[in-house]
């Protein structure tokens, strides 16, 4: 697939860019004429400009190179990439895309540059970060510099350029948000196949009770999993023949009948962060250039005051809470489908979920869904909250990015797992209470139990959903 620059930015389009088959082609004529007036601008201004005609940072106390050499390293450690971390080649990946497309148009880059650009792109090359001695100011910068480490004869412009095209901070928010929205579509089809597990009533899906306070996501979600339970508006087999044993009760648990509630916040969110993504009103260049409306000629630089990662930190902020509390339900699930006081199966759990390698039957994996939410709290601390004064004499700050991209990437992992963890648990109870009863649950469901059947562990079932989950 040919992706023509400049894009704007959509989560389809960082789909087809993960999928690795996108090249890219841009426009060289526009590109040049951009250069040649940029450059006629900068040898006839008088003007001060930052970083253009001014030392970028180059004259710092010392005590500030070396904060800026520890961050170089720590994002060293989180983003190098190697064969077994697909994560972190992923966003890597996003990272030189944003870099790219915001240097499309009338950027002053060189045709030079962005054509080895396109190449690194188009060729699949691995980004690597430069030594942890090597002296950067911004975290952005620190993967933009290991862009520039890889071109070649580029000038001092260009390098300038380069640096002050932000590009990790929102290439993180696009990545991320793209991985929420899966974890969405995992939830929804990981809860059907639980609540045929625990013999759910499917009324709290129903239309008209999810519509009383038009909570949109709440609606969507309702609907969604109304469909994936039902055929013609017909439960399945299964959960019919069950209902003789729990005497048809009104209403579930709170993390059965209040998925809708939970979930539909969470959708709502994410949403709410892609309509920040698509509006265009974030993810651009710190500069943009105020062009003369008769000559066309550059004018002026204006350097956008808001370009300081602040928003990308706080919508990651609220992705992380987000995606946390699709673990947290499906936690609290589990814990009553592992509890025999506490399911309406007693008598089939108790014989269904031993496990003869463990005294302690499947328990130990819900354990471990408890364990995996309780650190999902701790990383929802917001980072957009940690933002300081570097110094007390410069006027910087420190966003503290690399948290943000560690934080998301433990997050998501771990509610990816518990996710895993409902499912591997689900599908076997299924499989026994079929099995007992002689009936079946529908078979768009079924034919995702058989598939995760043979699995024989939770991490396989948590890789397996992550390729069987498209957007």
């Amino acid at each position: 697939m040919i992706i023509q620059l400049p894009q704007k930015y959509t989560l389809n389009l960082i789909g087809d860019i993960l999928s690795n088959q996108v090249t890219l082609e841009f426009d060289e004529q526009q590109v040049q004429q951009s250069r040649e007036s940029f450059l006629t601008f900068i040898q006839n201004t008088q003007q001060q400009l930052y970083g253009f005609n001014t030392l970028l940072g180059q004259k710092m106390p010392q005590p500030i190179k070396d904060l800026q050499n520890y961050e170089t390293k720590q994002l060293k450690q989180l983003l190098e990439c190697t064969s077994a971390d697909q994560l972190q080649q992923d966003l890597c990946k996003i990272t030189l895309f944003v870099l790219i497309n915001n240097l499309i148009v009338n950027s002053g880059v060189s045709l030079d540059t962005l054509r080895q650009l396109k190449e690194l792109f188009n060729n699949k090359t691995e980004l690597h970060l430069p030594s942890s001695n090597f002296n950067t100011q911004y975290y952005d910068a620190s993967v933009n510099w290991s862009i520039l480490q890889v071109l070649k004869n580029i000038n001092e412009y260009d390098t300038i350029i380069i640096t002050l095209t932000k590009s990790l901070s929102f290439a993180t928010l696009l990545y991320n948000t793209h991985r929420s929205l899966k974890c969405i579509k995992m939830a929804f089809i990981i809860t059907s196949i639980s609540f045929e597990a625990t013999n759910g009533v499917i009324c709290a899906f129903t239309q008209l009770v999810n519509e009383v306070k038009q909570h949109q996501g709440q609606i969507e979600v309702a609907q969604e999993l109304y469909n994936l339970l039902t055929v013609d508006d017909e439960e399945s087999d299964l959960n019919l023949s069950l209902k003789r044993i729990t005497h048809n009760i009104l209403q579930d648990a709170y993390s059965t009948r209040c998925i809708p509630q939970v979930i539909g916040a969470a959708l709502d969110q994410i949403k709410f962060i892609i309509n920040k993504i698509e509006s265009q009103e974030i993810g651009q260049r710190a500069y943009e250039f105020e062009f003369d409306n008769n000559s066309k000629k550059i004018q002026d630089i204006l350097y956008n005051e808001q370009n300081n990662n602040e928003t990308e930190l706080l919508l990651i902020d609220y992705l992380a809470i987000a995606v946390s509390e699709i673990g947290a339900i499906t936690e609290r699930r589990i814990q009553r489908l592992m509890n025999p006081k506490l399911t309406k199966l007693q008598e089939y759990y108790e014989e269904y979920l031993k496990d003869e390698q463990s005294l302690f039957g499947f328990q130990n994996l819900a354990n471990q869904a408890s364990n995996l939410i309780q650190k999902n709290k701790k990383y929802c601390h917001p980072v957009s909250g940690d933002s300081m004064p570097q110094t007390t004499h410069l006027e910087d700050i420190n966003n503290n990015f690399e948290d943000s991209i560690l934080k998301m990437r433990h997050i998501t992992n771990n509610t990816i797992q518990i996710l895993a963890i409902d499912m591997f648990l689900s599908a076997r109870i299924i499989k026994k209470l079929e099995q007992k009863e002689g009936k079946l649950i529908h078979a768009k469901l079924d034919a995702i139990v058989q598939k995760v059947l043979p699995i024989e562990n939770v991490i396989q079932v948590a890789q397996w959903l992550e390729q069987f989950i498209q957007l």
